[in-house]
């Protein structure tokens, strides 16, 4: 089951890692 933490981390994460790959392509 998830907890009301568990979707807000899991949005967050995936954000964060499209920010780091958006971030690798730039470079």
């Amino acid at each position: 089951p998830t907890t009301n933490l568990d979707a807000p981390n899991a949005e967050s994460l995936a954000a964060a890692l499209l920010r780091i790959m958006e971030d690798r392509k730039g470079q």
